[in-house]
């Protein structure tokens, strides 16, 4: 690649300092998974039986994987496909990372789309997430106010707007009927995507998610209803994305001093506050207990190890990329057991919240905890937000969350996009620097437009299809090639390319 055309020179193309480095990795290692993902495959499989895996293998594969990826970026300052001109064979390698970011980038657009929705709503008094007398309820809403009072022992913890003698209900493609027998009244709520109500009672958080936010179809080929004002919420973030990405990592590093700090401040707050609750150190338990028959389960390891390789992002030629940005002389030993330990650190305190939050809300229900959520994925967004209620004046607290949570979407992103940037400048050795604004252009619209078809309500089917057959393979899978080209077959020369950025001779 020309870094005088296309890029910027060499030693624009670097980060300015070792804080700049630290900051960018862990900025977009720890995002959106150690909030969302981290909790959610916790609580499937047990608590403390899912993280001593999680522990394991980060000390296993994470910080080994990491220093391999990281050094071979910095010592041949190359992206994720120049750096297989050491092994020509393997540089379908490179393309197949950029292709799967650019599936990424489709998939995970749609996500931050939702954050927008809620903190569009958060500015109501009250959040309509705290009470079940919103149109999208249905009469197996329980109320949070019954979360944040220490005895409740008489709280159903279902709103107090729906009778407690129901005695039958229809569930239909349109209309949720709820018919009582005494006093021959009916309620009709029309919310899209009743076919997946089962009865099982929700939260007043878990209905927003599902009702107002996913507003689920039928099926992933259903497409009503069309939400049109997420073809904005799309269009505004693939717009700052190109903004943040005009002067390569010199717009990225300012920009993730903001959105890696943040979310880690804010997330503090609310751990204080959900310690508060009753039933917290019921969660915490079950957090740091492990289940020692759910450890021989071969699935647990499994999604510990995909957990693993998802948050530090292994294989998606993200490490390189900041690696070939990295000082030549940095000490990348050091950066490469730093860093997956911090983002560790960070997955298990995110999970402490939310299990704090959890242990308060079974509590309240009077449930078992593997019992008192059914957000799936989005457990972790949930219990945030459950917790986010009981604080006083809600509506700043949320809205600095979420805006936090979209700001770690945002640096999430710009890596990605700046490789796929990157491989163009490989492919195209002779384009012009003028030709970058529309070269992100026309990948800013490459993304955009299938992006739309998560703005419907089969995004969320859309979603998770692309998590889980993209984002948690793709990594493993590249992850392995490297090994066998770098360790086997590129081999004793890593070895002495290494000891040229260690004066010491550390090997």
């Amino acid at each position: 690649m020309s870094e005088t055309t296309f890029m910027s020179s060499s030693k624009e193309n670097k980060f300015s300092s070792t804080c700049s480095t630290y900051l960018t990795l862990f900025g977009y290692s720890a995002g959106l998974s150690d909030i969302w993902r981290f909790p959610f495959l916790a609580y499937r499989n047990g608590g403390g039986a899912f993280l001593i895996p999680f522990v394991i293998m980060v000390f296993v594969c994470g910080i080994p994987l990491y220093f391999l990826e990281y050094s071979i970026g910095k010592f041949s300052g190359k992206g994720p496909y120049q750096i297989w001109d050491a092994n020509p064979l393997f540089r379908g390698v490179g393309v197949t990372v950029s292709a799967g970011n650019v599936i990424y980038m489709v998939g995970m657009s749609i996500f931050r789309c939702w954050m927008v929705e809620f903190i569009i709503h958060a500015f109501q008094n009250p959040v309509p997430w705290s009470h079940c007398r919103n149109e999208w309820n249905t009469p197996f809403c329980r109320d949070n106010n019954a979360l944040i009072s220490v005895d409740n022992e008489t709280d159903t913890g279902v709103s107090p707007n729906i009778p407690s003698n129901v005695s039958s209900y229809d569930i239909t493609t349109s209309a949720f009927t709820v018919m009582e027998q005494s006093s021959q009244m009916s309620w009709t709520t029309n919310i899209s995507g009743l076919a997946n109500v089962s009865g099982t009672p929700m939260s007043a958080v878990e209905e927003f998610w599902q009702y107002q936010v996913l507003q689920l179809s039928s099926g992933v080929s259903d497409f009503n209803p069309v939400i049109l004002r997420y073809f904005l919420y799309m269009f505004l973030f693939r717009l700052v994305i190109l903004l943040g990405s005009v002067k390569s990592i010199k717009s990225i590093e300012k920009v993730i001093y903001v959105t890696a700090t943040v979310p880690f401040i804010l997330t503090l707050a609310i751990f204080v506050r959900s310690l508060m609750l009753p039933g917290s150190g019921d969660g915490l338990r079950y957090f740091f207990y492990p289940d020692f028959d759910k450890m021989l389960k071969a699935k647990v390891w499994i999604e510990a190890t995909l957990m693993a390789f998802y948050t530090l992002a292994f294989g998606w030629g993200a490490i390189v990329l900041m690696g070939s940005h990295a000082d030549f002389k940095d000490n990348c030993l050091r950066t490469s057991i730093v860093l997956p330990i911090i983002d560790m650190l960070m997955a298990i305190f995110s999970g402490m919240v939310c299990f704090c939050v959890l242990g308060n809300m079974a509590h309240s229900y009077g449930v078992h905890i593997t019992e008192v959520i059914n957000a799936g994925m989005a457990t972790g967004i949930v219990a945030y937000i459950t917790a986010l209620t009981s604080f006083p004046v809600p509506q700043l607290w949320t809205s600095l969350f979420l805006m936090s949570v979209l700001l770690t979407g945002v640096d999430s992103q710009l890596i990605p996009f700046d490789m796929i940037m990157q491989l163009i400048g490989d492919l195209f050795p002779r384009a012009k620097s003028g030709s970058r604004i529309y070269a992100l252009i026309g990948v800013s619209l490459v993304i955009f437009l299938p992006s739309l078809l998560l703005c419907t309500g089969a995004g969320a089917y859309i979603f998770l299809w692309i998590d889980w057959y993209g984002g948690a393979w793709v990594g493993p899978i590249v992850a392995f090639v490297e090994i066998v080209a770098i360790a086997w077959i590129y081999g004793r020369i890593l070895i002495l390319s290494l000891e040229l950025m260690f004066p010491c001779h550390i090997f």
